[in-house]
């Protein structure tokens, strides 16, 4: 259950809100908006503010810009929100300065502003409090409905709540509450599927799923690792060589959990070099010296559709393969259609799966796709999310 007060355990009738929003959306070399996921995710807290008559001040960052930057600008997000919204949107070319302040002090009643990226300025990831001070002093309530950056500790993600009442909007219910459903009580079998390229980086959500998965897929660059371990060659693959000792246990705290790990042991898709424009799909005991393993291969992507069939709740977190290059995209875009088409529940953990899902026009066949990557991966591996720790408890 969600113990933190949401925006209908406050009284937010005509305040004026600063809503912390992930609308950290990709765009396409102007800066225009190619994907309106994250947008359209926001809107259910959107709505219900601007229905109790509500003011909007809007903050969110875009990218890892160095500085500001066109293509970082949220003024392309601002005029993709309008058309999603339905109603104006209004942009200020700044953040703390005056042309924000007096833009927030003209905003009447239903009136929704866009800031510019909170990463064009320093303070943010340095946890300015001064900053954090100013931003809440726009508004009358703190509102936090960015689930992406919830394990952030941004000034605008855990530092205007110092300032004022903080809750969480609509989104962030309901991350938290389709996740722990995922993991704290899963109707069994579990299938979770994990890929990655730094087996570290996933190890805790690898012992976490240990506790309660019947099956895990492995696949990515941690696959290739395992296999590794397991004494399969794995060509010229990428993979951290130091992290072997730690595979190895891995797999021996599997085995002893009495936990099946799945690997691409029957075949997988290789290439020369990994911008490679064809695939070659060969027995896994085949790979040569020269070989990237680059994807699952059609035998090791057919054991996985099995276990898609027979489960009752599948968690997903991390393509199978290379599918940046659609060459190598073909496992993971099997296996969203084949648990698109399963009755299991079905629970992404964002980021490049999000992806994947997204692009297919499946995300509705699920039964949830988180709009965090990093954030989803650290509260299924049983971490603490400083965002949500932050706020109101009911």
């Amino acid at each position: 259950m969600f113990n933190k007060k949401t925006v209908e355990d406050i009284d937010v009738e005509n305040k004026r809100i600063v809503l912390r929003l992930d609308w950290n959306v990709p765009g396409d070399a102007h800066g225009e908006v190619t994907d309106d996921f994250r947008i359209k995710a926001s809107l259910p807290t959107i709505d219900y503010l601007l229905k109790h008559g509500c003011s909007l001040i809007i903050l969110s960052h875009r990218g890892r810009p160095d500085g500001p930057s066109r293509e970082f600008s949220m003024e392309p997000v601002a005029r993709k929100a309008s058309q999603i919204i339905g109603r104006e949107v209004k942009f200020a070319d700044d953040l703390t300065g005056e042309s924000a302040q007096t833009a927030v002090q003209q905003l009447k009643p239903q009136d929704i502003l866009v800031l510019q990226n909170t990463r064009f300025y320093p303070e943010e990831k340095s946890g300015d409090e001064g900053f954090a001070r100013r931003l809440a002093s726009y508004g009358d309530i703190f509102v936090m409905d960015a689930f992406a950056v919830a394990h952030r500790t941004d000034s605008s993600v855990i530092g205007i709540n110092k300032f004022l009442p903080s809750v969480a909007g609509f989104l962030i219910e309901k991350e938290i509450t389709e996740l722990s459903k995922a993991i704290e009580n899963p109707k069994k079998p579990v299938l979770a599927i994990t890929g990655g390229a730094k087996l570290e980086t996933k190890l805790p959500l690898l012992k976490n799923f240990m506790n309660f998965a019947d099956h895990i897929v492995v696949a990515g660059v941690m696959a290739n690792i395992l296999l590794h371990a397991l004494g399969y060659r794995t060509g010229k693959s990428i993979f951290d060589k130091a992290e072997l000792a730690t595979a190895k246990d891995v797999l021996a705290q599997a085995e002893a959990n009495g936990v099946k790990f799945i690997l691409p042991t029957a075949d997988v898709a290789v290439a020369k070099s990994r911008d490679e424009t064809e695939r070659q799909e060969i027995k896994t005991e085949e790979v040569a010296e020269d070989d990237f393993i680059l994807d699952f291969g059609e035998k090791s992507t057919g054991k996985v559709k099995k276990l898609i069939l027979d489960a009752n709740t599948i968690i997903w977190n991390g393509p199978l393969g290379l599918y940046e290059n659609p060459v190598f995209a073909k496992a993971s875009k099997e296996i969203a259609q084949a648990i698109a088409a399963s009755s299991a529940v079905s629970v992404v953990g964002g980021g490049d799966t999000a992806d994947v899902v997204n692009s297919l026009g499946l995300s509705d066949k699920f039964t949830h796709v988180s709009t965090g990557g990093g954030a989803s991966l650290d509260f299924m591996s049983g971490k603490k999310l400083p965002a949500i720790e932050a706020l109101s408890d009911k």
